[in-house]
């Protein structure tokens, strides 16, 4: 809330006119939601046009009908957020409003979840302000709930939606919802496909502590070594 009253602007996805992720990139500092960018694009783990990594078919199911960042943060089933080329982004990563509004909303809903009831419909609205500036204006209804747990869902489900690519969101949230099992697909080429299977609770959640601070520090123990993988 702290945040939102400093800076609350949000993009508007309806009058975002035509792609070019070269000139119009989500993730950059011109971006009005951009609260802070950071880190070079150069170093990004990608899953950009020029890469074999494509979006999973469990995220792009998640779309629904008229949500317009299916076309302004996807093509081809690969993010699309950040520039390929020499543009206007120069930054890898960056805090945006809507990360603080999805915060918010997520908060509210697990108040709601304690007994708290009147959080429940605060939760919602976050989620309704993020929604009609992602949604073509015919397409755009308010979110509802059926309940405590089903609220919770929809903040996961459209975090996920806002945040895929950037700033490891996915990640963390896997982490503190159990490590489930998670697939993805890597294609080596266009005729080839290979699933790779990170099971639940799997060790390969976790880096390595890096030698350097292991040698610095002998206490620490290292993180369980995971098998090694195999594409099927």
């Amino acid at each position: 809330t702290n945040v939102l009253n400093r800076k609350s602007t949000l993009m508007d996805l309806s009058t975002w006119g035509t792609v070019n992720q070269n000139t119009k990139p989500i993730v950059e500092l011109q971006n009005i939601e951009t609260i802070w960018g950071h880190g070079d694009v150069s170093v990004i783990p990608r899953s950009g046009e020029d890469t074999n990594y494509r979006l999973s078919d469990g995220l792009l199911s998640i779309f629904e009908p008229g949500d317009l960042r299916s076309t302004v943060y996807i093509a081809n089933k690969r993010s699309i957020k950040r520039t390929i080329t020499a543009g206007i982004a120069k930054v890898g990563q960056a805090f945006r409003v809507s990360e603080a509004l999805l915060n918010r909303a997520e908060a509210y809903a697990q108040l709601n979840k304690l007994g708290q009831a009147n959080y429940g419909q605060l939760a919602l609205n976050d989620l309704n302000t993020l929604r009609k500036k992602r949604f073509t204006t015919a397409t755009y209804q308010d979110l509802t709930s059926t309940g405590a747990d089903d609220l919770l869902l929809k903040c996961t489900l459209e975090k996920r939606r806002e945040f895929f690519d950037e700033e490891a969101h996915r990640w963390f949230d896997l982490r503190r919802s159990g490590m489930p099992e998670i697939k993805h697909v890597y294609y080596p080429n266009n005729a080839q496909s290979l699933t790779y299977t990170l099971k639940e609770r799997d060790p390969a959640y976790l880096l390595q502590i890096p030698m350097s601070i292991l040698n610095l520090n002998p206490k620490l123990a290292p993180n369980p070594l995971p098998a090694v993988r195999q594409g099927q």
